[in-house]
């Protein structure tokens, strides 16, 4: 019998039994996204597009956000990878708007620039990450990095991808970094535009830097909560 899903089975268990402080962290961070995404929404009508376009932007990131996560659970987040790199460009658009809100209007007539100079003129931190993406798991590669998953040092190949305890917890914990900068572009974002207007979310992920992600040592750097 395949076992093409024993592995999402397998690593959901675990995420939900011995990952509970990440569970939480992951659904907490996800809630100040959907309040984002709700407060987007509501003034989407009256703001010359702007609050649409982040909106729409934030869907967008939030849903590849999903597949990473999906993926990772699958064991298959090498090529989950290949769609972290979408996503990162999603949450960059995001903070190129908030620098300059009459930018959406390239967005609405397709005339963005690509995301390679849209990272450079926000002064991206993910620059070296795309780079690496781009090498390792956006494009076909025989690199050690890129097969290593799926042949072993004796050439067997390995269809399917087994749990891993450490695999699992060492990518949910990288794309919750994400997570975080997703909903930290999407509050400043709503922030610059009217001021206090996502003042309740802009404290609880203080709050979530501080205490929870500081818990699992978890990292975040080069993004302040406006």
């Amino acid at each position: 019998m395949n076992n093409y899903f024993n592995t999402k089975r397998t690593s959901e268990e675990y995420f939900f039994k011995e990952m509970s402080t990440e569970k939480e962290l992951l659904e907490e961070l996800m809630a100040i996204v959907d309040k984002c995404i709700d407060l987007f929404e509501a003034k989407a009508g009256n703001s010359n597009g702007y609050h649409l376009i982040c909106g729409i932007s934030l869907i967008k990131a939030r849903n590849y956000f999903l597949i990473c996560l999906s993926s990772a659970l699958d064991g298959l987040a090498q090529e989950g990878g290949a769609l972290l790199r979408p996503m990162l460009e999603y949450i960059e658009l995001l903070q190129y708007f908030q620098e300059d809100s009459a930018r959406v209007k390239q967005a609405q007539e397709d005339k963005l620039p690509n995301a390679g100079k849209r990272a450079k003129m926000i002064n991206s931190s993910f620059q070296d990450l795309r780079k690496y993406l781009n090498e390792e798991a956006s494009h076909s590669s025989f690199k050690e990095n890129s097969i290593g998953h799926v042949v072993t040092n004796s050439d067997n190949l390995l269809k399917n991808q087994n749990f891993s305890e450490k695999n699992l917890s060492t990518n949910i914990q990288f794309i919750l970094i994400f997570l975080y900068y997703m909903a930290a572009v999407s509050v400043n974002c709503l922030n610059i535009q009217e001021q206090g207007s996502a003042e309740k979310e802009a404290i609880q992920l203080m709050i979530i830097r501080e205490q929870r992600m500081k818990k699992l040592d978890i990292v975040v750097r080069n993004i302040t909560v406006k």
